[in-house]
């Protein structure tokens, strides 16, 4: 009997120096159930748009511009958090990307942050943000790459909120008017945007 009196005083002694010392057990245990509910719960969204399923040919060459285009085929690296449609329109590659991110980066607001980023490059491509495209923020850039055969590039891409990222990219070997192929991208954005 005093063995057991003995373990249990030598237990409570234990269990009070490892809790604290001067803290009681339930005034710490209140504590870790409140940390424990302040959970924050997982961010729903819609699901992800699939551009293949959205576009026609009829849509990207009426509302591009463009004189020819096929269907969009689903690109390999489609998945149910990143569709990407690839075009051939006016025989140049045009391809559509919609991007969810995971809750982390909505959190910590990576694609916001990611955007401020890219503004801020200096290199030989021109960025411009695009008030009047679909979502929260768009930046159009543009110029000559080191690509070989199709130096110029052209990219559209807006963002809503920190979740879901749209991006459109062409190539060509030659130069065109930024503006005018801008204001074609922005209207193929707005039918996804629908």
């Amino acid at each position: 009997m005093r063995l057991f009196k003995y373990l249990s005083f030598v237990f409570m002694i234990m269990v009070l120096a490892r809790c604290g010392g001067g803290q009681s057990t339930g005034d710490q245990a209140t504590e870790t159930n409140n940390a424990a509910v302040e959970v924050k719960p997982a961010i729903t969204l819609p699901t992800l748009k699939d551009p293949c399923e959205i576009l026609s040919a009829a849509d990207i060459t009426a509302l591009g511009g463009f004189q020819t285009s096929n269907d969009g085929k689903a690109n390999l690296i489609s998945s149910d958090t990143w569709k990407v449609c690839d075009f051939l329109v006016d025989k140049k590659g045009l391809s559509i990307s919609l991007k969810r991110y995971d809750d982390g980066i909505i959190e910590r607001k990576g694609v916001a942050s990611t955007y401020q980023k890219i503004l801020a490059m200096e290199d030989d491509l021109t960025r411009i943000e695009v008030p009047n495209a679909p979502g929260d923020q768009a930046i159009f850039t543009y110029g000559q790459t080191n690509n070989p055969g199709r130096p110029y590039s052209y990219l559209l891409q807006w963002r809503y909120g920190n979740h879901t990222e749209g991006q459109m990219t062409m190539t060509y070997s030659d130069k065109q008017k930024a503006d005018e192929l801008l204001s074609r991208l922005v209207k193929i954005a707005e039918k996804l945007d629908e």
